[in-house]
């Protein structure tokens, strides 16, 4: 067994040169996005595990960029993705009403929840027509709608904060 020491901070967390700068807007972990995944369709898979390796600064996650060769990964990860959720079926996928009903449905239950805040009403016309006016059936949209939700911006991305770019404390709501 060995003897307890106390541990000294190291110079550089002494140091009054370092400056963390508040960051508004970060890229999702390779466990963040695994999670998330996991959450948003009760699916087991960890499709970020095929990702490159997340960024740090100082111990800290820092994914802001993003490679040409990560966005590919997004790409395939986000396929997957869809496929395997289409095919455990279920709600939100087991709608009965016309096409474009049944989109409007899938945004607004999924939409929500994938980027973390409602969609806008450009964004719900948006994602409802991928696919529109194609010989595609019902699955392929969702198929092709979900990929898309999954490679935006809104998805891989967090805002921290309140959203309005203020850097104030603000009280967290219900």
């Amino acid at each position: 067994q060995g003897t307890w020491r106390p541990v000294t901070a190291s110079p550089l967390c002494r140091s009054s040169e370092i400056s963390v700068d508040f960051s508004p807007l970060r890229r999702l972990t390779r466990i963040e996005y695994d999670n998330t995944i996991r959450d948003l369709f009760a699916i087991v898979a960890q499709p970020a595990q095929q990702f490159a390796p997340d960024d740090y600064i100082q111990g800290f996650s820092a994914s802001f960029s993003l490679s040409a060769q990560v966005a590919l990964q997004y790409e395939k990860a986000a396929e997957s993705v869809a496929g395997l959720a289409l095919a455990k079926g279920g709600p939100p996928f087991d709608c009965v009403a016309d096409d474009d009903t049944c989109m409007a449905q899938l945004l607004d239950r999924l939409g929500r929840r994938i980027f973390r805040r409602p969609l806008t009403g450009e964004e719900k016309a948006r994602y409802a027509s991928i696919g529109a006016g194609k010989n595609y059936d019902r699955a392929t949209r969702y198929g092709l709608m979900l990929q898309a939700l999954l490679q935006s911006p809104h998805f891989l991305y967090r805002v921290e904060g309140d959203g309005t770019g203020g850097s104030e404390p603000t009280a967290l709501g219900d």
